[in-house]
């Protein structure tokens, strides 16, 4: 089943209302005209107290944070690895490793929690060390296994035991020979002589096989039964299954535990490569963020990495978009501002108008789809506008008073210069805070901030707007409307 293309819709950083609520509209519009791909809003930064309050208002989840839209490893064509467990023997390791082409295999446990990791290398190692008869105790070689390895049966004996103690010989001497070098809990590989055998229980060995499918005699069988001695048959000669044998022990005998290189999925492409270079294996294990071993990369993956895509809304300024965006593949743009210094690889769907915010926009685009507004999305704005507000004196006539400014009561100013801190606009100068020598907008901070009461307004128009307000609107509680 094809996976579902996901593409992130997001706003610039530290996002303002406007950006917040246009990533989660065009979200909504793409994914109601598009298939096979999953337009998701995102954010670029925290979300503000009025945006915080305009989405709690609505019932509208905020969209989650992206900071950074780099090449992830989860971004990468991550190789699935087969299941395998610790108790595999080798040359099952082996045989799933050639089937499925690969030469790093993770080893999990029953929740797919990585234990281990083994390589062609390792078996091949352990393969090549015939010298040390100890490695099928040392390794606690299950005797099922063994007997699985030479592909022969246990036809006496605890199969599901283990080989933990002895040398693995050939008994191919006659029975004087073989009590000079033969000790007890030894495994021997023996012929269809029923005096080698019955020498070899008589020394306690652990483990009897023999090859060619002989069948021992039941004297043979009574006797290692009694000793608790396992008797494994095998189809193959002696010589092969002195070959064959050493691929029975565990791979948990020779797979790396310790200072593994392994990568999660969360982790930047940019943040693995160095790494990548000085350590020099074939493959790396992938862990997800449930602590799950999901499978391999290599340095190959680097050459077919799948780029995020993304809509950006609100802005087309490289330092106002989320980090690593140069690493993104960028689909559309839809802005109001002017144009700024993004650069793409591919020609892109830009959208720009000269308009009040982008929220505007994606209105229009609402009505060009023949779409209906969401009732979580629709709110009251979508009238047209009416005229500017005029501002108006208590007889109902417009008051004209853009040119007003406060004025100082000269005994009672100690210019301490509180005044100056409080205009927003920065236009009383704090080393003479009795003029205003910027623009003023009326918001009479100043005057509400003076310890003295040394600030006032004199124009007469503005005192007229001011008590025009104060009988018209004073003691009314009007729930806030918003408009986007």
């Amino acid at each position: 089943m094809k996976k579902t293309e996901r593409i992130f819709v997001i706003g610039h950083k530290n996002p303002d209302t406007d950006s917040i609520c246009s990533a989660i509209a065009y979200a909504d519009i793409k994914n109601r005209t598009t298939q096979n791909k999953k337009y998701i809003p995102k954010r670029a930064g925290q979300i503000n107290e009025e945006t915080r309050y305009v989405l709690n208002r609505f019932g509208v989840q905020p969209p989650a944070y992206l900071g950074n839209i780099g090449t992830q490893v989860k971004d990468m064509d991550i190789r699935t690895s087969p299941q395998a467990d610790k108790n595999m023997s080798l040359k099952n390791t082996w045989d799933l490793m050639q089937e499925n082409g690969i030469v790093s295999l993770p080893i999990r446990d029953k929740d797919g929690c990585l234990e281990g990791l083994v390589t062609i290398g390792d078996i091949a190692k352990t393969y090549m060390d015939t010298t040390d008869s100890y490695l099928l105790s040392n390794a606690r070689t299950q005797y099922q296994r063994i007997a699985e390895t030479v592909g022969g049966e246990v036809v006496e004996g605890n199969g599901h035991g283990y080989f933990v103690k002895g040398r693995v010989l050939v008994g191919t001497a006659n029975p004087k020979m073989l009590e000079g070098y033969v000790e007890e809990n030894d495994m021997i590989i023996m012929g269809d002589r029923e005096e080698d055998h019955l020498q070899a229980i008589s020394q306690n060995v652990s483990c009897i096989i023999v090859g060619l499918n002989i069948v021992v005699s039941e004297k043979v069988v009574k006797l290692a039964h009694e000793k608790n001695i396992v008797i494994i048959r095998s189809p193959y000669d002696t010589f092969n299954i002195a070959r064959l044998i050493n691929q029975s022990i565990p791979v948990s005998f020779v797979m790396k535990r310790d200072n593994m290189v392994t990568f999660n999925t969360e982790d930047f492409t940019d943040d693995i490569q160095d790494v990548m270079i000085k350590n020099r294996h074939r493959a790396f294990p992938v862990i997800n963020p449930h602590g799950k071993c999901i499978g391999t990369i290599s340095r190959r993956n680097f050459l077919d990495m799948h780029k995020k895509k993304v809509v950006l809304v609100d802005h087309n300024e490289v330092d106002q978009a989320v980090d690593n965006i140069e690493k993104a593949e960028i689909l559309e743009i839809i802005d109001h501002h002017k144009l700024g210094t993004l650069q793409t690889m591919t020609p892109v769907a830009f959208r720009n108008e000269p308009v009040g915010c982008t929220g505007t926009i994606l209105y229009e685009i609402y009505g060009e789809q023949r779409l209906e507004i969401p009732e979580k999305i629709a709110v009251r704005g979508d009238d047209p506008v009416g005229a500017y507000y005029t501002p108006l004196g208590t007889d109902g006539k417009p008051a004209v008073f853009l040119k007003a400014k406060p004025k100082t009561d000269p005994e009672k100013c100690t210019k301490c210069g509180i005044c100056a801190t409080v205009c927003p606009m920065g236009s009383i100068p704090k080393d003479a805070p009795d003029t205003c020598t910027g623009i003023c907008i009326k918001c009479q901070a100043c005057i509400l901030g003076c310890p003295r009461g040394a600030k006032f307004f004199d124009d007469e128009q503005f005192l007229s707007h001011a008590r025009m307000l104060e009988q018209k609107f004073a003691g009314i509680h009007k729930e806030n409307e918003f408009y986007l």
